[in-house]
Order: C-alpha cells, then structure tokens, then sequence
C-alpha cells in the first residue's frame, strides 16, 4: 500500500537485470554530472538504490549509507524525492580516505590510474585528496542538476 493508500499492482522482476540498473547507465549517469569514468569505473546505479528504496514505501525516511563512495544513494533519494515529493534524508558516510597515500600503496595499474584520475579531479576543483570529496561534489552536481530540471519543467 502506497502512501496514498493505494494498494501497488506492480509486480517485481525476480531478479535485478533491468538495463537500468546495470554499471553502464550509472556510468553514463556518472558522466552526465561531468565526472570521469576513471573516478570511479563501476559506480552503482542510482536508479537500482532508488528502486530499492521505492519497494522499502516510504517517503519521510532517512536512509543511511556507510560506505557511500561518491554518493549515489544520496543521488537516488534526492530523485525519488523529486518524482513523488517525498521527504526522504540521506545521511552518507565515507572513509576520508587519502588518495595520495593510497597512491603511495602497491596496487594494480588500473587502481593507480583511477587514483590518479581522482586527485587530478580534485584539484580541478580545488578539494582535498580524498573520496569524501568526491562523493560531496556528486551531491553538488546532482543537487543542481535536479532543480535545471525542476525550473525546465515549471517553464514547459
């Protein structure tokens, strides 16, 4: 039963394979904010945790994530807010990480660039070395991105 008090009549896949779920959309997604793919080369889709949070029927939560990278839950649930004016909070907890440490670790090429690619980000923006950064400049974009879209609907 919806908030409404509407019982749903959607019936769940029994397993979670739908395109829009999978990395290469949350990648893209990742891209349209104007990240770099080597950030964070597999980010989790926003549209599976706002999924995920859509099937938990709530709307005046608070939703915690303790190991949120570059905070896409906080992305799913600032849409999910959007799209059913929902009062959702998010609450994101990263490690503060530091990337130049981690860069001095032995570790696979493919991590070092990502690394690398992350701290050459960071300075662009003139933030720490840290994944914590990373995940709160996410939150900016995003957050700016939902009211563009919020004002071009308002103005159709």
């Amino acid at each position: 039963i919806d908030k409404n008090g509407d019982v749903r009549t959607v019936k769940e896949h029994t397993s979670w394979d739908r395109k829009d779920f999978n990395s290469d959309n949350a990648m893209q997604e990742f891209k349209n904010l104007g990240f770099s793919n080597q950030l964070f080369p597999f980010p989790k889709s926003s549209a599976l945790i706002k999924h995920i949070v859509y099937l938990a029927n709530f709307d005046d939560g608070v939703v915690l994530d303790f190991f949120s990278g570059s905070s896409t839950t906080a992305q799913a649930i600032m849409k999910l807010n959007a799209e059913d004016s929902g009062n959702r909070k998010f609450i994101m907890v990263q490690l503060p990480e530091d990337l130049d440490e981690a860069l001095s670790r032995p570790s696979d090429t493919k991590t070092k660039d990502s690394i690398k690619a992350a701290i050459k980000f960071l300075d662009s923006i003139g933030k720490k070395h840290t994944i914590c950064e990373i995940g709160k400049e996410r939150i900016r974009r995003a957050g700016l991105q939902r009211n563009s879209d919020q004002q071009g609907q308002r103005h159709r």
